[in-house]
């Protein structure tokens, strides 16, 4: 007779604070009733305060939720020590983590004395070619300390695999691709306004965003085509956004670039509904939520040719 495996009555899911697609992934899941006779808390972690949007979604759901910040570069072991302290406060038997960024809190929380081991779920989504070598180590680290890891594509899984090599547990990982509300990102009778095309951009302002090219490639298009009124929108906060505000000026767009700043799932898609084309400027992607969403909205997509995007048929 094979035992029994032991209940979970307690989940902590660990995802990013801001603009993001650990937040649509974790919320399709608990509506979707996954663990529902469990206790979940969500911990809202990172450089962001938490959205407006994920706080009152987890209170209409009667779900716990607690912020841990983190200062922008350092400061990782003072978020380390906050994350054990939240992980401590809920005793959980399933911790879910969307990321890597709260793995060494997570593995240094399980190594405690006389303390139950929750078992570790990593959600890995960071683009493989954008990965330094801090994020590599943490993947070796969840090979060994994780219950399970959870790649996006199998391209992802087998860029992982050839990289960590002997170091690699191919018994721990599985495939499991984004899903998307459709119902809620769905095609709509777009707004005419004039000779204007409308073009947008929506993800966190960071380094492996290529903001820059978007720019340099809309400021092209304007003065080729000087009779058309071009409009750019983008979406999202974070650490390049002072970069990209410098080059609006330098570049003299601030009439035609709109910085639209964090938004909820509202506004993503008010601001998709009004879109005539969608332009997503990366340096690499796994799975684009952001692109998944342009496309349930039926609305033409421009892409970087790298790669996680190539293989989307857009």
């Amino acid at each position: 007779m094979m035992a029994a495996e032991p209940e979970t009555k307690s989940v902590v899911h660990v995802i990013y604070s801001g603009l993001g697609g650990h937040a649509a992934v974790m919320f399709s899941l608990l509506e979707a009733g996954f663990l529902k006779s469990s206790r979940h808390h969500v911990v809202l972690a990172g450089v962001e305060p938490p959205l407006k949007e994920y706080t009152d979604r987890l209170d209409r759901m009667g779900l716990s939720w607690s912020y841990v910040g983190k200062p922008p570069g350092r400061g990782h072991f003072g978020f380390f020590r906050r994350l054990r302290a939240e992980f401590k406060k809920h005793r959980p038997d399933l911790l879910f983590l969307n990321g890597l960024a709260a793995l060494p809190a997570t593995l240094t929380y399980r190594l405690v004395p006389r303390q139950a081991r929750p078992t570790i779920v990593l959600r890995e989504s960071e683009p493989v070619q954008l990965k330094g070598c801090y994020q590599w180590v943490l993947l070796a680290l969840a090979h060994f300390g994780a219950d399970k890891i959870v790649h996006l594509t199998p391209e992802a899984a087998n860029s992982a695999q050839a990289k960590l090599k002997f170091l690699h547990r191919t018994d721990k990982v599985t495939i499991i691709p984004n899903g998307l509300d459709t119902e809620f990102f769905k095609p709509v009778a777009r707004p005419r306004d004039g000779d204007t095309i409308r073009i947008g951009m929506v993800s966190r302002l960071q380094h492996t965003k290529d903001h820059i090219t978007l720019l340099a490639a809309f400021d092209k298009l304007r003065t080729a085509r000087p009779k058309r009124r071009y409009k750019l929108y983008i979406a999202g906060d974070g650490a390049t956004r002072p970069q990209i505000e410098s080059e609006i000026k330098l570049r003299k767009l601030q009439d035609a670039v709109v910085m639209c700043g964090t938004l909820d799932r509202i506004g993503v898609r008010d601001l998709l509904a009004k879109l005539d084309l969608y332009v997503h400027a990366t340096f690499g992607e796994t799975m684009s939520n952001s692109i998944m969403q342009a496309m349930s909205m039926e609305l033409p997509i421009i892409a970087s040719d790298v790669d996680g995007l190539s293989l989307i048929h857009i």
